[in-house]
């Protein structure tokens, strides 16, 4: 399968589905689930993937949750 197809289904397969009036919205979404898309598929390609295997919801959540401990704030 091809680079475009993997995208496609990677992205349909993990889809983010927040219901919004915004018009811009699902051009975000999109762009971001193809940013993740591109990061894994570098991953992949990496020596990092050898030692540490992810699949790509698991690098999806990886990388949620180093984002989620570096900006969260204490109330």
């Amino acid at each position: 399968m091809g680079e475009v197809d993997r995208l496609d289904q990677n992205i349909a397969e993990y889809r983010i589905e927040i219901r919004s009036r915004k018009w811009y919205w699902p051009i975000i979404a999109y762009f971001l689930q193809t940013t993740m898309q591109n990061a894994w598929t570098l991953y992949r390609d990496s020596d990092a993937a050898a030692t540490l295997p992810l699949s790509h919801l698991q690098f999806i959540r990886e990388v949620c949750k180093v984002y989620y401990t570096k900006f969260r704030t204490n109330f």
